[in-house]
């Protein structure tokens, strides 16, 4: 249950759902090298054999019964110990993507998530994981609005070619990240992306200002721009914070040190300011987080048609 695709390193059009039934042969052997290299740098001698990995590939659910994952040393945590290693030793976009999608799907799947999540942030970075325990709902809600559809198997396929060539290069947050952007008609170049995970002095000033509910201050910031192009890329690059901010906002209250749960997102800026995001998230909650996503993809929406009310738009994410 890692992927279900004719090509993985091809288009996203071909994307058809996470399921392996009926993947093609080099998906197939992709994973069986990831789960055997995975497997021998993890435990050594006791290396998951070819055959075992085949069956898995071909035959998932054999492995995906409740009744084998009672303790730790089952065969699915094995796996995911697996995947996880022969990540940090090579293809590691690529086995970012299986490891993440297994990861976070068979979990849910058994609904085992607090300990399968537990148990797998001990010893990686995503910190984004650590969230499913305390606040599933908020970020389900988020993420999650039509089941699978953050990963496209229910995403317009036109949404989906848009980041086709950029899922096996970006790291997975950013893919995320982008998909979530893309989902509220909010769509971004990759020359975007790294504008806004790099920014400039405006967007700076103006992520301090919203962070720090500073209404005047942010308002302030927003009445500089003149060009509607520069106003979209201001408002989407308060959308990638805010889209960060949840994240390491949930993995915190999942009891995550701050570095522990900024770690795994591309955000320079939660590492330049650090004390000062620290001190300032205090004052949001994950529900008011969420709300301003959506207040911002409102305010973008307006802005697009250039309707006067956009600005006023604004004032709904200091309420």
């Amino acid at each position: 249950m890692i992927v279900y695709a004719n090509h993985l390193l091809s288009s996203l059009e071909k994307l058809q759902g996470l399921f392996l039934y009926g993947a093609s042969e080099e998906v197939q052997h992709f994973l069986v090298w990831a789960l055997e290299s995975g497997m021998r740098l993890k435990h050594g001698s006791v290396a998951c054999s070819f055959v075992d990995a085949a069956s898995f590939v071909n035959d998932p659910d054999t492995y995906l019964q409740p009744d084998l994952f009672s303790h730790e040393s089952s065969y699915r945590l094995f796996v995911i110990e697996g995947l996880e290693n022969a990540y940090h030793a090579k293809m590691a976009d690529m086995l970012t993507l299986a490891h993440d999608a297994f990861l976070v799907f068979t979990g849910l799947k058994l609904k085992k998530t607090s300990s399968v999540i537990k148990k797998a942030i001990e010893s990686q970075t995503y910190g984004v994981f650590a969230c499913y325990e305390n606040v599933a709902p908020a970020l389900k809600k988020v993420f999650f609005p039509h089941s699978l559809a953050w990963l496209g198997v229910q995403v317009e396929k036109n949404l989906l070619s848009y980041v086709c060539e950029e899922i096996a290069l970006a790291d997975w947050p950013c893919v995320r990240e982008k998909l979530y952007l893309l989902y509220h008609e909010a769509p971004l170049s990759f020359e975007d992306i790294k504008l806004l995970d790099h920014g400039n002095a405006q967007t700076v000033s103006l992520k301090k200002a919203v962070l720090g509910r500073e209404k005047k201050a942010a308002i302030h910031e927003l009445s500089r721009l003149s060009d509607i192009q520069e106003i979209l890329t201001s408002l989407r690059s308060l959308a990638s914070f805010f889209t960060k901010m949840l994240f390491v906002k949930a993995g915190v209250e999942a009891h995550l040190s701050f570095e522990k749960a900024v770690q795994g997102l591309a955000a320079p800026f939660f590492f330049e300011d650090k004390q000062l995001c620290q001190n300032k998230m205090s004052s949001w909650s994950i529900a008011q987080i969420e709300k301003t996503l959506i207040t911002l993809a409102s305010i973008e929406v307006q802005a697009k048609k250039k309707s006067p009310f956009w600005f006023a738009e604004l004032s709904k994410i200091f309420v």
